[in-house]
């Protein structure tokens, strides 16, 4: 072998080897991926537990009048701890002078964390990590800390074990490299607090962090399937490169088996070898292509169905958040307020007694929420409501349909804002021209108020870019593959979208590089869009539109046709044409003439005579005369001897 070609088998193996590390490097990136998705699957179930376990409060007769089913499960006692926490927090507020407006604080959905973390038998041993609270609470870490240390001072958690760093001998018996702090919540039954006007509050809270949950797993699956990918396309090139080496190595055998035919065997056995990585290698190009269709769809099916599943479920908290804030917050009643059987069922199903009217500063005097005529707990003016109606009890509480005409309305979530509010988020986090989109909502406002409005308007701007064009099946790693393989504006240019401050108007960048992705010719959408059905139906129209023109005019060419003909047929003698015309059917094909056999062997001598004269040979007597005589061997000219007259 030539040393050119030495090397280049060289570096061909050294490139094998160096995709068989990337290939391994990929796959622990999956794995890694597996595990963390496994975690916020586990989360989601638990916070789903929650949910299940809840007090089913159904609705009945015309004035929609709430009625306890079913009593609160093992696991709802997290929904009581969260109450109790609001309580407390609410108390301190009021003792602070603190107004109830503005932006509400995000120490219940910390708390409502560490609550569904904890033993649900008697709320204890929370010790969920101090990353992964902010992870499912979507808020950041120092949060997360001023939160535990606020709850401990109003008196609702405990730190029983601080986190620390392990030390060696710990490191080697247990193999963690860090202890979680661990708290503990205060019994229910010694609480100076009612939980139960706070509720409802839990409950959403409860809602929030369940539709947190869903959020972070479509993320964490759409960063699996980015590194399946990924790996995909590692054992891809890594296929290539062997089925390049196997080709080579045949080349060689090949060779090697003309001069040898001992390597005739090695040398077919390289070729079947190189065959079927070749195979391999460019199955490997498009696994979901070569893919049998009924696995593929029932694989989309069943993500599809649980996408549903989720969705339906974190609608149905929303709406037994609504229901126990109804059912549970009664309208103030003073000093004389009792409890039904209903709230006395409910809280001796979790292990506590309620208290004597008056011994709680939120339940006993004004609403904890400042409704009503009076002054709103230090706010600038009063309630909006400027009327109260008589008292309601429990066992027909007041319900949001059936409010005064001067009570504020409550406002309907949005089905779309459900999925396009998380799809919004994620998008921002993945590209920076959303992000800075949303960062830029602190230009010009002076308070954090402000800005969060603000923040929150341009966040429900993107989300109603999304919503008109995607549906709620789609997920943030198929928009962003979606748009970086199809929607980029430099067909040839970097496969990124823009970086900062290149975009004018990133709304109107959006709307253009999602159009131009969904109505491309050769992107595959995943998922249902009304952008893309409804290009479909005008590549549809258009290409009924251009038949019915293609036989409109082959029609009107048949037509010309046929008038050219009737004019034809209507000139002069057509009358004799078609006369003649008749006649020819009705008579059939004319015969043919009948040439009788000729016999006389006299006639047919003068008859070849006849044709040799005209061909310019005698008469034809004898075949044998007729034709030459053959040349013999050795009748020519002998070697070496001229002809007369050659050259």
């Amino acid at each position: 072998m030539h040393e050119a070609d030495q090397a280049q088998a060289a570096a061909e193996a050294g490139r094998v080897d160096e995709l068989h590390a990337v290939v391994r490097a990929a796959r622990r990136r999956v794995a890694r991926a597996q595990r963390r998705l496994d975690y916020v699957r586990g989360w989601q179930a638990r916070v789903t537990g929650v949910f299940e376990a809840l007090p089913r409060l159904t609705k009945t007769g015309s004035r929609g009048k709430l009625e306890l089913k079913e009593g609160p499960g093992r696991e709802a006692r997290a929904v009581w701890l969260i109450a109790d926490f609001c309580a407390r927090m609410q108390a301190e507020r009021a003792a602070r002078g603190v107004s109830g407006r503005g932006r509400p604080p995000q120490h219940p959905l910390v708390v409502g964390v560490m609550a569904i973390a904890a033993d649900p038998a008697a709320g204890r041993r929370s010790m969920e990590g101090l990353g992964w609270t902010a992870l499912y609470a979507g808020v950041t870490t120092r949060t997360v800390s001023s939160s535990r240390a606020y709850s401990a001072s109003v008196g609702a958690t405990v730190e029983v074990e601080r986190g620390r760093t392990c030390s060696l001998a710990e490191r080697e018996e247990t193999g963690l490299r860090r202890r979680r702090s661990v708290w503990d919540f205060e019994p229910l039954h010694t609480s100076p607090f009612d939980p139960e006007p706070f509720l409802g509050a839990a409950a959403a809270v409860v809602a929030r962090l369940l539709e947190r949950a869903v959020q972070l797993v479509d993320e964490r699956q759409a960063v699996l399937e980015e590194q399946r990918a990924a790996v995909a396309a590692a054992e891809a090139r890594l296929l290539d490169a062997q089925a390049t080496v196997a080709e080579r190595r045949r080349e060689v055998l090949l060779l090697e088996a003309e001069l040898d035919e001992t390597r005739a065997g090695e040398a077919a056995v390289a070729a079947r070898e190189a065959r079927a990585l070749r195979s391999r290698a460019t199955l490997a190009v498009a696994p979901r292509l070569c893919a049998p269709v009924p696995a593929t769809v029932a694989a989309d099916r069943a993500v599809q169905a649980e996408r549903d599943r989720a969705t339906a479920t974190v609608a149905a908290a929303y709406d037994a958040a609504t229901r126990m804030d109804s059912f549970f917050h009664p309208p103030r009643s003073g000093l004389g307020k009792r409890f039904s059987s209903a709230s006395r069922g409910l809280t001796q199903s979790l292990g506590f007694s309620p208290l004597r009217a008056g011994s709680t500063p939120v339940a006993g005097g004004r609403r904890p929420d400042g409704r009503g005529a009076e002054h709103n707990g230090g706010a600038s003016r009063p309630s909006p409501t400027k009327r109260v109606s008589g008292r309601t009890s429990p066992q027909r509480p007041r319900m949001p349909e059936g409010q005064g005409c001067g009570s504020p309305a409550v406002s309907a979530r949005s089905a779309t804002m459900l999925w396009a509010k998380p799809l919004a988020r994620g998008l921002a986090a993945r590209w920076e021209f959303l992000a800075r989109f949303l960062d830029d909502a602190a230009d010009g406002r002076r308070t954090a108020r402000e800005v969060a409005r603000e923040r929150g308007l341009r966040l429900m701007m993107i989300a109603s870019t999304l919503g008109s064009r995607l549906s709620r099946y789609w997920t943030v790693g198929e928009v962003v593959r979606l748009v970086q393989d199809h929607g980029l504006a430099h067909r040839f240019g970097p496969r990124h979208v823009i970086a900062a401050g290149d975009a004018h108007s990133p709304l109107t960048y959006l709307a253009t590089v999602l159009d131009r992705a969904l109505t491309s010719d050769a992107a595959v959408v995943p998922q249902p869009s009304p952008v893309r059905a409804a290009w479909i139906a005008e590549q549809a129209a258009a290409n009924a539109a251009a038949i019915a023109a293609v036989r409109q005019q082959r029609d009107a060419a048949a037509a010309g046709r046929a008038a050219g003909y009737a004019v034809e047929q209507q000139g002069p003698g057509t009358a004799r044409a078609a006369a003649f015309a008749a006649a020819r059917a009705a008579r059939g094909p004319a015969p043919r003439p009948y040439v009788p056999p000729v016999d006389d062997p006299a006639r047919l001598a003068a008859a070849a005579a006849e044709l040799a004269v005209h061909r310019g040979a005698g008469p034809a007597e004898d075949d044998a005369v007729a034709w030459p005589a053959p040349a013999q061997p050795g009748g020519g000219v002998p070697y070496g001897r001229k002809e007369p007259g050659a050259r």
